[in-house]
């Protein structure tokens, strides 16, 4: 795992070959400690050895509620004491390997019986001022 400024650093590569954005749900406000304790004690160092993966960085959300003025449509964020939400940088793309070692990060949340993945999802970066990848999104 990262710290806010590996994460700052990595933000700034240019350009990591993808990202996977993966959001954890623990089971109770109680069990996040566990959770976090789980992932960067035991589940991401295994993870990360021989993956695609350059880094992985965990982040909490913040406890800020809303204001109460706020327009009547717009809530709470949901799960500020329970989620984790993790940034894979990948070196390799994850259209080449999303299989081998992305695809079942949920399994491993799920059999530590500590939460389940939510989200998950590859992503590919563009390049800003080019058309890069614009033939696939039509």
């Amino acid at each position: 795992m990262a710290t806010t400024t590996a994460c700052i650093h990595a933000l700034d590569h240019n350009p990591y070959a993808g990202l996977v954005v993966q959001v954890i749900e623990s089971d109770s406000p109680g069990r996040r400690g566990e959770m976090l304790a789980w992932l960067r004690d035991d589940h991401l160092p295994k993870r990360l050895a021989g993956s695609p993966a350059a880094m992985v960085t965990v982040f909490t959300p913040t406890p800020t509620p809303l204001p109460l003025d706020r327009m009547t449509y717009v809530k709470q964020v949901e799960g500020v004491g329970t989620r984790l939400t993790l940034l894979w940088f990948l070196q390799r793309d994850p259209r080449d390997n999303w299989r081998e070692h992305c695809a079942e990060l949920h399994t491993a949340v799920a059999a530590s019986g500590l939460g389940n993945v939510q989200f998950a999802a590859p992503f590919i970066p563009t390049v800003p001022g080019t058309d890069r990848y614009v033939n696939e999104l039509r």
